[in-house]
């Protein structure tokens, strides 16, 4: 590989890693890796299969876009079958936790250029990696924003019976014991169903907190 094409790719890899984590979409994200990919002058196309859909750019009609290999192959492209007409010479396909990425490569690629392209892959799945955690910590801190906001209501809720039980126990001589007994009653029940929902409330608060504390451990 020549300095010029070396130097190319390296500073696409810089480009990459260093505007990825900026996107919050996961299609953006990956409309964007294909853009930079194809813009490298070894690469006659790139197509990116994850559980969203297909994306790619100068996409070739290739048998092996239909298969999902669970380790790193290179395929020479005499071997791909490609009703259009073949502009590559090789097709890296190159699995990770998140994406599946297949790339058309023009030339005969060296160790260095295969290995770097693997790097590539693999900071775009830690990037979508990113995505969901972000925006499964954003979720848990809504959830837990809602569940202070029904705490506070819950809590407002509490005056009204308590109300009732002060007032019916300074007004027991003045009104039946029987009644301030029912009045005392039924606003105890108010408040046992009251602290049943805070109880509940506490534990799906802790739930959530339990999650978020996961989220910020793995995107460490």
């Amino acid at each position: 590989m020549s300095d010029s094409r070396l130097n190319e790719l390296l500073f696409k890899v810089f480009e990459i890693s260093s505007l990825i984590w900026l996107f919050r979409e996961r299609e953006d994200i990956l409309n964007f890796f294909c853009e930079k990919v194809s813009e490298l002058e070894d690469c006659a196309g790139i197509v990116l299969r994850d559980i969203t859909g297909v994306y790619g750019r100068g996409v070739v009609d290739c048998i092996y876009l239909s298969t999902e290999p669970k380790t790193i192959k290179i395929i020479a492209a005499k071997n791909c079958n490609c009703k259009a007409k073949r502009e590559h010479d090789y097709l890296l396909i190159c699995p990770t936790p998140q994406v599946t990425a297949y790339v058309f490569i023009k030339g005969v690629p060296c160790e260095i250029t295969l290995q770097i392209l693997k790097e590539i892959f693999f900071i775009l799945s830690r990037a979508l990696d990113n995505l969901e955690a972000f925006i499964n910590l954003e979720i848990a801190i809504n959830q837990l924003k809602s569940n202070l906001e029904y705490f506070y209501y819950l809590s407002d809720r509490l005056r009204n019976p308590l109300t009732g039980i002060l007032v019916a126990t300074e007004l027991k001589d003045e009104i039946e014991t029987e009644k301030a007994f029912r009045v005392i009653r039924e606003c105890g029940l108010r408040i046992k169903k009251i602290l049943n929902e805070m109880k509940q409330l506490e534990i799906s608060t802790r739930k959530t907190l339990d999650s978020g504390k996961r989220i910020l451990l793995f995107k460490n």
